[in-house]
């Protein structure tokens, strides 16, 4: 399985640490569990090479199976449930602690109540802007 993950930092494998937040990483990681490795990535070469929809075809070219993130916003969540990826809640920032977790089917879904939202943000929005990085005001379903 290729889990992917948002980085803190591109480093070695024992070095690193989830980003706590998916939407605005600029480090992104593609653990693939059968050989216990990880490719990193800049998010800025990822979305330069796939132009058009392009994190979205990242994902599907790579065979990303699901997403590890400790939060997700609203419409990042929206993204990813639209193109049938599953986004796991992560506990913290440690990502091999994580990744067992994920493995022993101990992490969960995002649902309602732990997804985030700005607070200037509308279900009438069709993409996310930057004018969204507000304090978060409250939690709400997608």
């Amino acid at each position: 399985m290729k889990i992917g993950i948002p980085l803190q930092k591109q480093a070695q494998l024992d070095d690193l640490k989830l980003d706590m937040n998916l939407h605005g990483s600029k480090y992104f990681g593609i653990y693939n569990t059968i050989n216990k490795t990880i490719k990193t990535f800049t998010v800025s070469s990822i979305t330069g090479i796939y132009l058009e929809n392009g994190f979205i075809n990242f994902i599907k070219s790579e065979g990303i199976n699901c997403i590890v993130s400790p939060n997700c916003q609203s419409m990042t969540a929206k993204f990813f449930k639209d193109n049938d990826i599953a986004i796991y809640k992560a506990f913290g920032t440690d990502l091999k602690q994580n990744i067992r977790l994920l493995e022993n089917s101990e992490l969960f879904c995002f649902n309602e109540e732990s997804i985030i939202q700005k607070s200037n943000c509308s279900s009438e929005c069709k993409s996310c802007s930057s004018s969204c990085n507000e304090e978060i005001q409250h939690i709400v379903a997608i």
